[in-house]
C-alpha cells in the first residue's frame, strides 16, 4: 500500500495542522466532523524525568476527568521518577500548555492493556467506546502522537479479524501511538491501540499487525469497580 500525506486544518480554539497519513489510496478519508470529534478528546501523555528521555504516548478522554491510555504506558510511568502530564495543543502564542497529573490517580490491569488516570478538570471533548465487535473489512482510523511528536497524526487501515478479545488491523502504527483511539467512519471507538506483532494470513509471509484492546474488553475493565481501587 502506498503512503500519502496531506494536511487537514481543524479548530480547537485556534487552527492547528494535523498530519494526515493514509495507507490505502482507494480509501476516502473519514468525515471531517468525525475527525474533529475524536481529536477534541485525544491528548498527548508525557512523563518528564529529571534527566534522560521523556516517556510519551497517546490517550483520550471518555468523561470529564477520566483519561484512558494503554496499561503499559501507565506501568512505565509509575516505575520512573517523572512529572506526568497531559499536554494540550499549542495556543495562538505558540505556547504548549500542559496539566500535571498525580500518578497515584492512574490505574491499570495486568490482564488487559488498558488503564486510566483521574485528572484535573480542563476544557476538552469526550468520546464513547463501542461494545460492538467490528466486522472484518471495516475501515478504521487512528489519531495518536507517533515518534514522540507533539502534533497528532491520523493513520488509516481496515479490520483484519479478532484474536481472543483483541482486534487486529493493518493500521501502520508507530512508537508513541500506544493508547490511541481507533475508530470507524461513524465515529465509534472500536478499540485502544496496544501493540504491533507479526501474524500470517493465508500462504503469504507474516506481516505487521496492529493489535487493539477491543471496546468490549475495555468497557468490561472499566465497569469492574475493583479496578478503580488500585
Amino acid at each position: 500500500m502506498r503512503r500519502n500525506r496531506g494536511a487537514i486544518e481543524f479548530h480547537l480554539g485556534i487552527a492547528v495542522a494535523i498530519i494526515f497519513a493514509t495507507f490505502n489510496c482507494a480509501r476516502a478519508a473519514p468525515p471531517n466532523a468525525v475527525v474533529q470529534q475524536i481529536l477534541s478528546a485525544t491528548r498527548l501523555f508525557v512523563c518528564v524525568p529529571p534527566h534522560g528521555k521523556i516517556l510519551a504516548a497517546s490517550g483520550f478522554f471518555i468523561s470529564d476527568r477520566l483519561y484512558l491510555t494503554a496499561a503499559h504506558v501507565i506501568d512505565a510511568a509509575k516505575k520512573i521518577p517523572c512529572d506526568a502530564r497531559i499536554v494540550e495543543f499549542p495556543n495562538s502564542a505558540g505556547v504548549t500548555p500542559y496539566h500535571s497529573i498525580d500518578k497515584t490517580a492512574c490505574h491499570f490491569d495486568s490482564l488487559i492493556d488498558a488503564g486510566f488516570c483521574v485528572v484535573p478538570r480542563f476544557n476538552h471533548g469526550t468520546i464513547s467506546i463501542s461494545s460492538q465487535t467490528p466486522k472484518i473489512g471495516t475501515k478504521v482510523s487512528l489519531i495518536g502522537f507517533p515518534h514522540d511528536n507533539a502534533m497528532p497524526f491520523l493513520a488509516e487501515g481496515t479490520v483484519l479479524g479478532m484474536e481472543m478479545e483483541e482486534v487486529m488491523t493493518n493500521i501502520r502504527s508507530a512508537k508513541g501511538d500506544s493508547g490511541s483511539p481507533v475508530f470507524d467512519d461513524s465515529g465509534k471507538v472500536i478499540g485502544l491501540m496496544e501493540r504491533i506483532d507479526k501474524r500470517k494470513f493465508g500462504s503469504g509471509p507474516a506481516k505487521n499487525v496492529a493489535f487493539l484492546e477491543s471496546g468490549m474488553a475495555v468497557l468490561g475493565y472499566l465497569a469492574d469497580k475493583k479496578n478503580h481501587k488500585q
